[in-house]
């Protein structure tokens, strides 16, 4: 089920509401709803007519001014909705709702004690009104310190005959400012929580569970059991269920919204592209964060039942245990991508080895990466794919990939890969420096190399992942024309074209070689590509050059970063090596004039 958010305003203000302090500029609007909905009929999940539904939340939904026009385009769609609403709006808008599309409404119900004057009044006729023309009417009850007072909910079920009640504990905001109930309040009100189930069940009242909780509040395994056979907790382990914004991006869930979200539905090919991108951003709450000690060993969570919590609370009150990993003999990582892409790896596989000390770390890699992997101390072992032998002494569970371009970064984090690949490997990334390690004869050989010439300023004038990262030849060629106090040295592979005046070492150079001359120059000027990357690992002054991707997930603070932030970029995730519709106007902005102002700043550094 997708949840459209189409705005975050509210007629009330609860303290419990995990949505406290989130704010939009505006509210979405019918054009951008239209869009999300057009995204999802190009999926063949949405083609079954048993999945054709989304839901429609805020805030409160009936603020939008457009829900008139949307629930007619829904309706032209065949597209059944649920309308999550607080019901205290004005009665004439039932006057709108059809039944032909909305499949019902379910609905915040707070004690009489929480509504202003003639609230409650009006939230009661409302839910009469909306049962006596035919919609299925749930009410949700939320559990906190100041509010376990069922019976007052109970009642209103009976009063108004429905069968079904939808409940939870109340969930921390993303600030954590709400009134919400952490693992310790949990346990505090556990007995009132199974009470509140008994109740229910001897009303004859269904209970659905919203959120997930630990079973072990509940009590002794009686109680757990009782609970597990009259509540539907399909969400005790919790699962995306995709929140679209007013702005078209796109969270895990609103208490996890600076945690897990992508930027906008629509750069993805589907859901399973969405849900890709959470699993890693929510895999170390997930997996390595517990809410107590004996989670761990709780049959429960073994069994698949339980993950312990919200993983927003983990993140903020989790217990890390490393003891079951620590005690693994081998931890397998498989490395993805160019040589860049792989060398991007290395401060993770550096926080592995720190995490798990006692483990040995296995690196499969392509060829290519090995060379930039040799002496690498947090590497125990180095296996070049395909070795099967290698993937066989393994345990399944102890391989990591690092395979962060599938996560579509750029539309998805606005962190740096290094810590993308952090989380795909479990750990975080607290450095973000590259590591080669190169030999003493290497190093000395580049110097004595690069001791013929003055002013030397290394160049990579191409992209491996992208051509439309590339700058002009003929922009580099007048580059180096202007400058004729630098010795610029060209290295690349033989194929990629040359630059008219520069040392050409094209084709002439090993990856090592090349990485120690990049150590030694006294710059580097490039594009986004492996020695861009080896270069921010010596810490070597540079310039780089952005287009297609864009510094926050490839760059580096130390370099001098171009990058022209056009309405179209970045665009390496959507368009990938495709040709570009607008003849790389990113690029094509990139002057010969800043490039050398730029260079004459790292020269005097």
């Amino acid at each position: 089920m997708v949840n459209f958010m189409i705005n975050y305003e509210c007629t009330e203000a609860c303290d419990f509401c995990f949505q406290k302090g989130i704010k939009f500029g505006s509210m979405m609007s019918f054009e951008d709803f239209k869009k999300a909905i057009d995204w999802l009929e190009r999926l063949e999940l949405f083609q079954k007519p048993e999945n054709r539904k989304i839901s429609l939340m805020g805030g409160e939904p009936t603020m939008n001014p457009k829900l008139k026009q949307m629930l007619g385009f829904l309706k032209e769609k065949n597209i059944k909705v649920i309308i999550f609403s607080n019901f205290v709006f004005n009665k004439k808008k039932i006057d709108f709702f059809d039944s032909s599309v909305i499949k019902g409404f379910v609905g915040t119900y707070n004690p009489k004690s929480f509504y202003r004057k003639n609230e409650h009044t009006l939230v009661e006729e409302n839910i009469q009104e909306l049962k006596k023309r035919g919609f299925e009417v749930k009410l949700s009850y939320n559990i906190t310190k100041n509010n376990l007072d069922y019976n007052y909910v109970l009642d209103a079920c009976e009063r108004h005959n429905l069968k079904v009640l939808r409940f939870s504990t109340a969930f921390p905001n993303p600030d954590y400012t709400n009134d919400y109930l952490n693992f310790e309040d949990l346990k505090d009100v556990g007995k009132e929580v199974i009470s509140f189930v008994r109740e229910s069940v001897r009303r004859n009242i269904k209970l659905d569970l919203d959120c997930t909780i630990p079973l072990c509040i509940l009590g002794d395994e009686k109680n757990i059991l009782f609970f597990l056979k009259n509540v539907n907790a399909k969400n005790l382990i919790c699962r995306s269920v995709i929140d679209v914004n007013p702005d078209l991006s796109v969270y895990y869930c609103v208490p996890r919204s600076k945690d897990a979200r992508v930027k906008s539905i629509l750069s993805f090919n589907n859901l399973k592209e969405i849900n890709e991108v959470f699993d890693i951003q929510n895999q170390f709450e997930r997996k390595e964060l517990f809410a107590f000690p004996e989670c761990e060993n709780c049959k429960y969570l073994i069994r698949g039942l339980c993950q312990g919590g919200c993983l927003s609370l983990k993140k903020r009150f989790g217990i890390t245990l490393n003891n079951k990993l620590k005690e693994k003999i081998v931890i397998g990582v498989k490395t993805w991508g160019g040589i860049g892409d792989g060398l991007l790896a290395t401060p993770a596989i550096k926080a592995l080895k720190d995490k798990y000390p006692k483990s040995k770390i296995r690196v499969m890699c392509n060829e290519n990466h090995k060379e930039i992997y040799k002496n690498n101390p947090s590497i125990d072992f180095l296996s070049i794919l395909p070795d099967e032998l290698a993937i066989k002494n393994i345990k399944s569970q102890n391989i990591f990939e690092t395979n962060y371009g599938k996560l579509k970064p750029s539309i998805s984090f606005d962190e740096h890969a290094t810590s993308i690949i952090g989380r795909m490997l479990g750990v975080a990334v607290k450095d973000n420096n590259l590591l080669i390690f190169l030999t003493k004869e290497e190093d000395e050989n580049a110097k004595k190399q690069l001791s013929k010439y003055k002013n030397t300023i290394i160049i990579h004038i191409t992209s491996k992942c992208s051509k439309n990262q590339e700058w002009m030849t003929e922009k580099w060629e007048e580059l180096v024309k202007k400058n004729s106090d630098i010795t610029f040295i060209q290295l690349g592979l033989k194929d990629e074209p040359a630059v008219k005046g520069a040392v050409d070492l094209r084709g002439k150079t090993s990856i090592r070689e090349a990485m120690a001359l990049v150590k030694n120059a006294k710059g580097f000027v490039g594009v986004d590509s492996f020695l861009a990357h080896a270069a921010a690992a010596f810490k070597t002054s540079s310039v780089v050059l952005f287009g297609p991707s864009n510094p926050t997930i490839w760059g580096y603070s130390q370099n001098i970063n171009i990058y022209k932030d056009l309405e179209c970029s970045p665009c390496i995730d959507t368009l990938g090596n495709g040709v570009c519709p607008y003849d790389k106007k990113c690029m094509r902005l990139i002057t010969v004039k800043e490039v050398s102002k730029s260079i004459s700043n790292i020269i005097r550094r």
